[in-house]
């Protein structure tokens, strides 16, 4: 008589990925209708590079942050038809009050676990670039649903992160000790931090229109050369 073997709990079935992640069958077809649908945000991304980065385990060191994931996938929600978010079914694995919270859609729970994740990323200062543009693709998430002083408040603090991360510096500066990113890897790197900043100085623009508040870009940024720009002749 053959022994009945006990399952593995969910976290081993999926390389300790966190609960509140899907499987890869159910993030990367979120991840692709994200480049595919959503409109401007992508360019924060490169594709290749993050479909490449998902495919390692959760535990290595260049996963993506949960908190880009759960941003992505918030953004891509509201894009693609549900049939692409209802495949997965970890939300029963877990206690958690967003995942059992029946009056939230799914991008709004994304969201919810989005801005837990870069609560965590923050205090740890772990991938620190991935929840910068976490933050900044939470901030669209947050314009469109007219939720405009969370975007306010992330645009912000995404402006004032700009200078310690050294995204608005050139490779020339990016010697000095305040700058807590290494140079970019290569051009490719190069390309997102630019986006980064003009991304962030975007959302600021928004955020500060719509709620007649403070402005916390640095206004002379259009005139600055970026990180990576090449010179006038």
């Amino acid at each position: 008589v053959l022994a009945r073997v006990a399952p593995l709990p969910p976290r081993a079935q999926y390389c300790q990925r966190p609960v509140s992640l899907a499987h890869s069958f159910g993030t990367n077809p979120r991840v692709e209708e994200f480049f595919q649908t959503v409109p401007n945000m992508p360019r924060l991304l490169h594709r290749g590079r993050l479909l490449s980065r998902l495919a390692l385990p959760p535990t290595h060191a260049n996963f993506p942050h949960p908190a880009l994931i759960h941003a992505v996938c918030a953004a891509a929600a509201s894009w693609c038809a549900p049939t692409i978010y209802e495949r997965s079914t970890r939300a029963r694995w877990t206690d958690n009050p967003i995942a059992n919270d029946k009056t939230m859609s799914f991008a709004l729970k994304q969201a919810a676990y989005g801005k837990e994740a870069v609560q965590d990323g923050l205090n740890t200062g772990n991938r620190l670039f991935d929840v910068v543009r976490a933050m900044i693709i939470l901030t669209q998430v947050f314009i469109d649903d007219t939720r405009m002083l969370e975007c306010w408040a992330y645009s912000g603090l995404v402006s004032r992160m700009l200078l310690p991360l050294g995204l608005n510096v050139r490779s020339a500066e990016l010697s000095l000790k305040s700058v807590m990113l290494p140079p970019p890897a290569d051009a490719l790197e190069r390309e997102e931090r630019r986006v980064t900043v003009w991304m962030a100085f975007y959302h600021d623009t928004v955020g500060r229109g719509a709620q007649s508040l403070a402005h916390l870009a640095d206004g002379r940024l259009p005139a600055r050369r970026l990180a990576g720009a090449p010179r006038c002749r």
